[in-house]
């Protein structure tokens, strides 16, 4: 049996775990919304607001949806195929 001092121990222990995973939730948070946010301005995304919503609706729903989200966000968009073939003419 454990004395008190060890029992005394294992809760602070235990509470530093708590404390810590929670940090590591925020900044696990923070991180998806960076990733986000330079995925769909770094690609000029046509669709800004699709693409933020779908990433919290993947961080929401557990990731299931975010490596198909991701990829569709750094996927090249209708207007930058569009803008190259327009561009390859007049050159």
């Amino acid at each position: 049996m454990a004395s008190r001092k060890q029992r005394r121990l294992y809760d602070r222990l235990g509470l530093c775990r708590i404390g810590a995973i929670g940090v590591y939730g925020r900044v696990g948070r923070r991180l998806v919304g960076v990733c986000w946010r330079l995925a769909r301005t770094a690609r000029d995304h046509p669709y800004r607001t699709a693409v933020t919503i779908g990433g919290w609706v993947t961080l929401i729903g557990g990731g299931v949806f975010f490596p198909l989200v991701l990829i569709w966000a750094y996927a090249g968009t209708p207007d930058a195929a569009l803008q190259s073939v327009a561009r390859e003419d007049i050159a």
